[in-house]
């Protein structure tokens, strides 16, 4: 396909990276820029399987037709956090490869969840992905060590699913 996957939590695949060659190439070159494929996109069904993100991979890897449903995330900065103050309170996912780290657990106490009561209409929720830290997007232990190393952070954050808006 041409394309970098990550399984996720969430029972998704996300493009990760893409390559100028390879069918998802192919298929960008044709499609109206709306419909194209792009990094970060949520892949929710291969084939018709939707939901088992390992099966969906081995679909992809089949020869033959593949087709694709894909959402556009719903992407969000939420700025201003500032680590002097405390924990930012928040647990995550990732593999080596990904370039999304997916949230699993949000503290009571910490700055994610002080973020959640301050901003009702836009908040941060487990399942969401944080896709960069400051502006700087890319693999996840360069994200997760510039979290752990910056007392200023703007975390820009990637919701999966249009009906988890």
């Amino acid at each position: 396909l041409g394309v970098t996957l990550d399984c996720t939590p969430q029972g998704f695949v996300r493009v990760n990276t893409m390559s100028r060659t390879g069918a998802v190439s192919r298929y960008n070159a044709s499609a109206p820029p709306e419909l194209q494929i792009r990094e970060g996109d949520c892949v929710v069904t291969v084939n018709g399987i939707s939901e088992e993100p390992t099966t969906m991979m081995s679909s992809i890897q089949c020869r033959g037709t593949v087709r694709l449903e894909v959402y556009r995330p719903l992407t969000f900065i939420a700025h201003g956090f500032d680590k002097t103050l405390g924990p930012l309170g928040v647990d995550v996912q990732y593999s080596i490869n990904s370039t999304a780290a997916y949230i699993t657990s949000i503290t009571a106490d910490g700055l994610l969840q002080a973020h959640n009561q301050k901003h009702t209409d836009l908040q941060i929720r487990p399942g969401d992905a944080i896709v960069a830290v400051n502006g700087k997007g890319g693999k996840c232990s360069n994200m997760i060590k510039l979290i752990g190393e910056a007392e200023q952070l703007d975390l820009t954050v990637a919701r999966a699913r249009e009906q988890d808006c």
